[in-house]
């Protein structure tokens, strides 16, 4: 329990041993007038700091963020000085005193209407932010579905993860061959991902292609991660830490509007950031991941690797079930409250469906909802899973069949 945690409930409890001798203190005989019939009473005025403890359960969990527990110890401190000023009034031995026992006793109702008043305004607050933050690509919600079938073949179905009849090997090379592309679109591409990296200043990540590289002077085994916005490349290299350097591809989120031609031009994209990658890459594993949108493009890479090396890259992804079988180890991530992307929030098991399309899958779920994972405290989780899959790796341990294991948290404060 981290200690602004420990702050706020200690406070809310101090607050609601004064708030029982104020309720006492009511009584015309004070203590000696307590009676079991007079429980009820007590209840109720502890109710409001009954409810901040529930809301304290509920909110303020293992990876909540500095800001929320920081809300919670400013409420714990309005609880205590209300509860003090009622007791200095109630002290008071003056005509007021009927009024103010009079409002002592609405003081619990009202206190715990304005606290659901006040954590709506700041659930309402928050959705607001996030929208906001994602008006700029509106299409986003709508094609991500239709984008995570740019490798499902000529049908552009997409692979049910409750069938278990997949493509075999021999399908999946042809499926994945470059398909005949605009090499204009794919041009242009380019020069708007070299512009886009101009933003990014040069103490943050070098540029290096259509990379952009982050702790470069890392003595890790570097990360290949597709992303769908720059802004997530620093976040998660931030929390990664100086010694796990990060390579910085970017999808066709923001440059094309239309799913249809993302996913024409997805292989294509996976063989350029394939080659690129060989040409950076000297010795040592290969770690690709990406998510969401980028997900299908780290995988079209991965399987371009297979084809031209012999690394096996592992394949991490978030929010993204690979679509194809994999014969090396396969790491998804996911978040718990995402019902549209999370398959065990579903009707279906996706466990036998992933024994059989990979040699190794191994998986697990992280705080949050789709769209938020880059932030705190969701990216907490997502370093910790990276960070444990790369120092295993290195060890000679690979990720296994099963739900990923951290010992301990490896993020940065």
């Amino acid at each position: 329990m981290n200690a602004s945690k420990i702050i706020s409930n200690g406070i809310n409890l101090l607050a609601a041993i004064a708030a029982l001798y104020v309720s006492l203190f009511y009584l015309p005989r004070g203590w000696e007038g307590f009676t079991p019939p007079l429980i009820p009473w007590l209840l109720y005025m502890l109710l409001p700091y009954i409810t901040f403890g529930l809301l304290s359960l509920m909110f303020q969990k293992k990876s909540a963020s500095n800001e929320r527990n920081i809300f919670f110890i400013i409420i714990a401190v309005a609880l205590m000085c209300t509860t003090v000023l009622s007791y200095i009034l109630l002290a008071n031995e003056s005509m007021m005193m009927i009024y103010l026992k009079q409002l002592l006793t609405i003081i619990p109702i009202v206190s715990v209407v304005a606290f659901l008043l006040l954590f709506a305004l700041r659930s309402y607050l928050i959705s607001r932010a996030k929208r906001y933050a994602q008006i700029h690509d509106k299409d986003n919600a709508e094609t991500t579905d239709e984008d995570n079938t740019e490798l499902s073949g000529a049908d552009n179905t997409e692979p049910s993860g409750a069938d278990n009849t997949e493509p075999s090997d021999e399908e999946n090379i042809e499926l994945l061959e470059p398909s005949s592309t605009n090499q204009s679109d794919i041009d242009n591409f380019r020069q708007w991902v070299s512009e886009s990296m101009k933003k990014i200043p040069s103490e943050l990540g070098a540029q290096k292609d259509l990379f952009i590289c982050f702790n470069s002077k890392g003595k890790k085994p570097p990360i290949y991660w597709c992303f769908n916005s720059w802004t997530e490349a620093i976040l998660l290299a931030k929390q990664l830490g100086p010694n796990q350097p990060l390579f910085a591809m970017h999808s066709f989120y923001g440059f094309f509007k239309s799913a249809s031609y993302k996913k024409i031009h997805t292989i294509s994209l996976g063989q350029i950031y394939g080659e690129l990658l060989l040409q950076h890459h000297r010795t040592g594993p290969i770690f690709i991941g990406g998510n969401c949108q980028a997900g299908p493009i780290s995988e079209a890479t991965a399987h371009f690797l297979l084809s031209k090396t012999e690394i096996t890259p592992v394949l991490i992804t978030l929010e993204h079930q690979p679509f194809y079988s994999y014969p090396g180890s396969v790491v998804m991530l996911f978040g718990r409250r995402s019902e549209k992307y999370n398959p065990f929030l579903g009707d279906i098991d996706p466990i036998p469906s992933w024994k059989i399309k990979y040699t190794n899958a191994s998986w697990a779920t992280i705080d949050g909802d789709h769209g938020e994972y880059f932030f705190e405290p969701s990216v907490f989780e997502i370093a910790d899973h990276l960070n444990s899959v790369i120092d295993n790796f290195s060890n000679g341990v690979q990720p296994g069949n099963g739900p990923l294991k951290i010992e301990k948290s490896k993020t940065v404060t």
